[in-house]
C-alpha cells in the first residue's frame, strides 16, 4: 500500500494563526485487487529537543520509539491524526507508513518515508530606525529599518514581507495616507527587504 501526507509539506513552516497545524492528513491507496489498506500510522519526533524525543499515545513525548495509529475514513483513502501541541520555534520530523489487510504470511508493510516541518508561532519584529521617533527633518527620500525573526527556539521560517503606512494626522478629523504619488485613502506600502535591513524609497522629498 502507500500513503502520502497532504499536511503538514516537506520544509514548510506552521505558524499560530492562519496557518495554524491543528490537524495531520493525508490519502493512502492499495493496489487495483490489492486487499485494501488496513491502517497508516505516523511517527512524530522533536528535533529540537534534548534526545529527539517521539510523540506518544498519550499526547506526551517520551525517548521511547512510538507509532501512532491514525484514524481510516470508511472507504480506507484517507488518514487523519489530531496535531499535539507544538513548541514554537522547533522543527519536527514526521515519518509515515501504511499497512494492508493481508494475511498469508504477513501483512504488506510501505517503505517508511519522512518529511521535516517547522512550527514559528511568534510573530517576526520590525524596527524604524530612519526616521527617528518624536524627531524632525526637513526632508525625507526614504524610510529604513530593521526586522528580525529569530525570537524564540532555534528554528524560525524567516521574515516574508514587511509593509508600512505613512499617515498625516495633522488635521485629527481626517487622515491621510501616502500612495506612493501623494496622499488618499488607506493603504499599506510594501518596502524592499534583505534582511535584517529593509528601506522604503517611495517618499521622494514630499513634506
Amino acid at each position: 500500500p502507500e500513503s502520502v501526507v497532504s499536511r503538514p509539506v516537506d520544509s514548510g513552516s506552521y505558524n499560530g494563526t492562519d496557518n495554524k497545524l491543528t490537524l495531520v492528513y493525508g490519502t493512502c491507496t492499495d493496489w487495483p485487487g490489492g486487499s485494501g489498506v488496513n491502517k497508516v500510522e505516523l511517527q512524530i519526533n522533536d528535533l529540537d529537543t534534548v534526545g529527539q524525543p517521539y510523540l506518544q499515545d498519550n499526547y506526551t513525548w517520551a525517548l521511547t520509539e512510538n507509532w501512532l495509529t491514525t484514524t481510516l475514513s470508511s472507504g480506507a483513502t484517507y488518514w487523519e491524526l489530531t496535531a499535539p501541541s507544538w513548541v514554537s520555534g522547533h522543527e519536527y520530523k514526521l515519518s509515515a507508513m501504511a499497512t494492508d489487510n493481508t494475511t498469508d504470511p504477513a501483512p504488506n508493510v510501505e517503505t517508511v518515508h519522512t518529511l521535516q516541518f517547522i512550527v514559528d508561532e511568534q510573530p517576526p519584529q520590525s524596527i524604524v530606525t530612519v526616521p527617528s521617533e518624536n524627531g524632525f527633518t526637513g526632508t525625507l527620500s526614504y524610510i529604513k529599518g530593521t526586522v528580525t525573526d529569530n525570537l524564540g527556539g532555534s528554528k524560525f521560517a524567516g521574515v516574508a514581507s514587511v509593509d508600512l503606512q505613512i499617515i498625516d494626522f495633522t488635521n485629527n478629523t481626517t487622515w491621510y495616507y501616502w500612495t506612493g504619488a501623494g496622499w488618499g485613502s488607506e493603504q499599506w506600502l510594501g518596502v524592499t527587504v534583505s534582511t535584517p535591513d529593509w528601506q522604503y524609497n517611495g517618499i521622494g522629498t514630499s513634506n
